[in-house]
């Protein structure tokens, strides 16, 4: 038997504590993942460098999200900057969360 690769996990929907939008958040890919992991610091604390990174890779949509005029903004990950910050902590914890490997493919 060969070795199995790794399945693809559906993006899946995410809303951050006290924030009205949600974001559709895809899982990082394996090697998307190491390079996070590789980039804590001494502090235990991911750079800023890396979390932008992985939120560029994982961000795949929202919804509930307006612009500067009030009027719903399309999707556009050029404005991932303006995300307010308070909500980029609870995003990279939950793109962490789904892109550990499940149990499963743990195993395989």
């Amino acid at each position: 038997m060969g070795m199995r690769l790794c399945k693809g996990i559906a993006p899946v929907w995410f809303q951050p504590k006290g924030c009205p939008a949600e974001f559709l958040l895809r899982p990082l890919d394996n090697i998307d993942y190491m390079e996070l992991q590789m980039s804590i610091n001494t502090n235990g604390e991911v750079t800023a460098s890396a979390m932008r990174r992985a939120l560029q890779k994982s961000i795949v949509d929202w919804k509930g999200v307006d612009d500067e005029n009030g009027e719903q903004a399309r999707f556009d990950i050029s404005r991932f900057g303006d995300i307010p910050r308070e909500y980029l902590g609870d995003l990279i914890t939950h793109v962490v969360e789904i892109s550990k490997l499940r149990e499963d493919e743990k195993k395989a």
